[in-house]
């Protein structure tokens, strides 16, 4: 199960990035339910929520148009190119290692920005699990932080602590616009795991198109034969 539970959560999601963007943007913008069949109904919603937090611009009608031109083709080969999105094994060990820990699990982007904080009396199995939600469909490297706790208790302290603190963009809950004047004393780990292999983008592409090119052949001599 992804971030967004239906239609309606997503429906408000985009409102609300709608009317947090320029008038520009939002003069642009398309209705409610074209995003909802253009992109929740085609199992987009998830990676697409992401992208609009880095680029309101994909709020609009030409920027659906590209983004959707874009993740279609990453996603077709996605199905033929299952490497890169393989967990690595330094992530993988530190999943086993963290198996029955409580504690508090975040994920960063390469260049370091906070992507979701979550929270388990089970870090290994659950960071596994949110992890593959969260970002199957993801080609950039994604990198993971965690720390433990004594107690469940103790760690839902600290994730309501970092959600405050960091405001990940796929947290929808427990962030605001405001400062926090709390401080608890627990500092994030300076180093972090990469969670996912990166592959050769050029190759990436190259297989897809080759693969691509295949089928259409295929497809026309299946047309020739039928046609005669």
């Amino acid at each position: 199960m992804g971030y967004f539970v239906d239609t309606t959560h997503f429906g408000n999601y985009i409102k609300k990035a709608i009317k947090n963007s320029s008038p520009e943007i939002a003069s642009d913008s398309m209705s409610i339910d074209t995003y909802i069949a253009w992109i929740y109904k085609k199992g987009y919603a998830d990676a697409y929520g992401y992208a609009v937090r880095q680029d309101s611009t994909l709020l609009t009608e030409s920027g659906v148009h590209e983004w959707l031109s874009r993740h279609s083709l990453m996603e077709s080969f996605n199905h033929y190119a299952e490497y890169d999105m393989v967990k690595t094994s330094e992530f993988e060990s530190a999943l086993q290692e963290l198996d029955g820990c409580a504690g508090c699990y975040m994920f960063f982007s390469r260049a370091d920005k906070p992507l979701y904080v979550g929270v388990s009396k089970d870090l290994g199995s659950r960071a596994s699990t949110s992890f593959s939600e969260r970002f199957s469909h993801y080609v950039d490297p994604v990198f993971f932080r965690y720390i433990k706790s004594k107690t469940a208790s103790d760690s839902c302290v600290l994730e309501a602590y970092f959600i405050a603190k960091l405001k990940p963009v796929l947290n929808s809950t427990g962030k605001f616009d405001d400062e926090l004047t709390i401080n608890i004393d627990i500092d994030i780990p300076i180093n972090r795991i990469q969670c996912n292999k990166e592959g050769d983008k050029v190759e990436f592409y190259n297989k897809y198109l080759s693969r691509k090119v295949t089928m259409l052949k295929s497809e026309f001599e299946e047309y020739q034969v039928e046609a005669k």
